[in-house]
């Protein structure tokens, strides 16, 4: 299975689709302002590390990085805090993953778009449910499927293109009910918080 395709199909996986198939999928635009102004301050970045795949060979980090998180939309079971900044999110595979465990360095979600290394993540946050809603925590991020020139193999073409431009500005998401203890700390506050962007990436 060729890279981009595997790149594709994750973020088709993520989103949410509407009522009526593959015309295309919800959007923060699409859903309802926020009912009340909050937001969350991460003083420090808060990630897990998981392998997956066969043989667990699939290195993979999800998480938040720091910054202030405020309420942007919800929908009828919870609301979306988006991370101040265009990388908020991070899902990194592989080596980038390895190299932010190490390191803590991540190169730029646009570095990582045109080498075809963004699994997803970037500009996003946290969704949290409503109390008394039995759903878990996910992460949020806009799926950008303009990663430039994409090699075309077997199996690609129209629907391809299809599939690439209905779900480009979507939501994608990554369930997080995992990182319960994680959740359970956040302070949800009223107003607008203070303006911490997410860090700059390299």
């Amino acid at each position: 299975m060729s890279k981009s395709w595997t790149v594709l199909t994750s973020r088709i996986a993520g989103c949410a689709l509407v009522t009526v198939p593959f015309t295309g999928c919800t959007s923060l635009a699409d859903l309802h302002p926020p009912k009340e102004v909050q937001h969350i301050v991460l003083s420090a970045d808060y990630v897990r590390a998981e392998h997956r795949g066969i043989a667990k060979g699939l290195k993979v980090v999800e998480g938040l990085r720091a910054g202030t998180y405020r309420a942007v939309r919800e929908d009828a079971d919870g609301v979306y805090f988006e991370g101040n900044g265009s990388d908020c999110v991070l899902v990194l595979v592989n080596a980038r993953a390895e190299e932010y465990l190490s390191t803590g360095k991540v190169q730029s979600y646009e570095k990582r778009r045109l080498a075809h290394e963004n699994y997803g993540g970037g500009r996003g946050g946290l969704w949290l449910p409503r109390q008394g809603v039995g759903k878990e925590p996910r992460l949020f991020y806009s799926i950008n499927n303009d990663n430039g020139p994409v090699p075309y193999h077997f199996g690609q073409g129209i629907t391809f293109d299809a599939i690439v431009s209905a779900t480009n500005g979507a939501l994608g998401f990554v369930p997080y009910g995992s990182e319960k203890e994680f959740v359970a700390k956040l302070k949800v506050q009223p107003g607008n918080g203070p303006d911490i962007p997410c860090p700059s990436s390299d």
